[in-house]
């Protein structure tokens, strides 16, 4: 069992960057499927940095593209980073 301090910590990190980045990349890194629709959440985080990773892991999951086809091409045309927009283009042609 956790410990009070522990699990208090672990829920402030949960609100931070980089947490969900390392959540993100490792759900990628492992080829985690499961994780897809938590990967299209990112897509929309206020994070340029998690957006870009989401959009990475998304492609390295092979996500089905039912799924998470629609949010990638939304992020492909409409995020306000070039680089994200890039990376989710490349997720694109990596879809099932």
């Amino acid at each position: 069992m956790l410990s009070k301090d522990l699990r208090y910590v672990i829920r402030v990190l949960r609100k931070t960057p980089v947490f969900t980045i390392t959540a993100v990349v490792t759900i990628g890194m492992f080829k985690y499927s499961a994780g897809a629709s938590a990967l299209i959440s990112a897509l929309n985080d206020s994070s340029q940095t998690v957006r870009k990773q989401a959009a990475w892991a998304l492609g390295e999951i092979g996500a089905s593209a039912s799924v998470a086809g629609g949010p990638l091409q939304n992020a492909a045309t409409n995020d306000s980073s070039p680089l994200v927009r890039s990376l989710a283009k490349a997720a694109l042609t990596k879809l099932q």
